[in-house]
């Protein structure tokens, strides 16, 4: 015969199992209009970790759907990714140092004028950082031919490029940067989610920092975990 407590008991076990083997589809179910939005990943632009406007706004749709499922808790992993992360710091650093070389420069120097000081700035960090690299060497690998004559001349451009590539590579990057990194995103995502309402705090969980950050082309791709539990007995990210 029919049971109509056995039909309620089919149910409710479906959407467990639903809310265990599939929780972001199924909160993303909860939003109006949402259903095909991937609200388990995040995206970072290596180096940083700050919220973009797409990412800011998917945290927030996050939020209003963990009211929704107080049973939920959202693990927020920090995370980094070796080979972006490393190279946008390796970038940063020496801009950071460039900076300080090109303090004179104004707006109004000529396009020759800034190319030369930057010259001049790049060669001053590669004799204090490259102690393997010959300049004299180097610039003889971009020697093209003057114009209506047949001696050469040095191809600025192509020149204070590889300078720089060879600097960037040589900055250091240690692992305590990359967790620093790491942490930074996971603070970020934990604000923006408590931001526009914090009763949800109690279903947040910090994951441990790491090296799991997905290259997505030129992004950090960060993936959120949501578990079942007692959100009272959450271990709440700090």
């Amino acid at each position: 015969t029919f049971s109509t407590g056995s039909m309620i008991m089919k149910v409710l076990a479906n959407l467990i199992t639903k809310a265990v083997t599939a929780p972001f589809k199924l909160l993303a179910g909860l939003l109006p209009g949402k259903q095909d939005i991937d609200l388990d990943m995040l995206d970072f632009p290596p180096g940083r970790a700050d919220l973009l406007p797409p990412e800011q706004e998917k945290l927030d749709q996050l939020t209003q759907a963990l009211k929704q499922r107080p049973q939920l808790v959202l693990t927020i992993p920090g995370e980094y990714n070796r080979d972006l992360d490393t190279a946008a710091l390796q970038s940063k650093a020496l801009d950071t140092q460039l900076a300080k070389g090109l303090s004179e420069a104004t707006s109004t120097d000529e396009e020759d004028v800034l190319m030369e000081r930057t010259r001049n700035a790049l060669e001053k960090l590669a004799r204090e950082q490259l102690p393997n690299v010959s300049l004299d060497e180097l610039e003889a690998q971009f020697q093209i031919p003057a114009p209506d004559s047949e001696r050469t001349t040095l191809d600025e451009a192509a020149y204070t490029k590889e300078l720089g590539r060879l600097l960037e590579a040589a900055q250091p990057v240690s692992d305590e940067q990359l967790l620093a990194l790491a942490v930074e995103r996971q603070d970020a995502i934990r604000t923006r989610l408590t931001t526009t309402d914090n009763s949800i705090a109690g279903q947040l969980k910090a994951g441990a920092p790491g090296s799991k950050g997905e290259a997505e082309k030129d992004n950090v791709r960060i993936r959120l975990e949501v578990e079942t539990g007692s959100s009272s007995s959450a271990e709440t990210a700090e």
